[in-house]
């Protein structure tokens, strides 16, 4: 049970790692306006919608990597006997998005594609175990 709940905590923490260094990759192709505060809602909402949708598929894609990753290590530390610790770590990526979202409108397909990719990553992380971990061992 322990080990559970720390494959879940260090899926969590590498998924939001893998987010931040996606996001960052980003921020630097597409770099916010000099002097920009983020608690300015409307700066902040003209700034999103400035943004071309190449920033945004650059999101969703370190979202889908990061829930991944972090479910692959959720996965590779429990040995692949339980699921659950993969979903919760696309649970906390599926609320932190989603709080993301309601601070900082995004675009409606960026919503929808994003509420509707984290379980799938979840499941690829999985699958990423089962295809390069336990390749030649029998399934727990």
């Amino acid at each position: 049970m322990f080990r559970s709940v720390g494959a879940a905590l260090a899926g969590m923490l590498a998924a939001a790692l893998v987010v931040g260094l996606v996001e960052s990759l980003s921020n630097s192709v597409y770099p916010a306006p000099a002097g920009l505060n983020p608690a300015d809602k409307v700066a902040m909402e003209a700034y999103m919608r400035s943004l071309p949708p190449g920033a945004f598929v650059m999101l969703l894609v370190g979202w889908f990597d990061g829930t991944m990753a972090g479910a692959f290590l959720a996965t590779l530390m429990t040995g692949g006997r339980e699921r659950w610790p993969s979903l919760a770590v696309a649970a906390a990526m599926l609320a932190g998005s989603l709080f993301t979202m309601m601070q900082i409108p995004h675009p409606p397909w960026v919503a929808m594609v994003g509420i509707a990719l984290f379980f799938p990553a979840a499941a690829a992380g999985r699958w990423l175990h089962r295809r390069y971990v336990l390749r030649g061992q029998p399934a727990p």
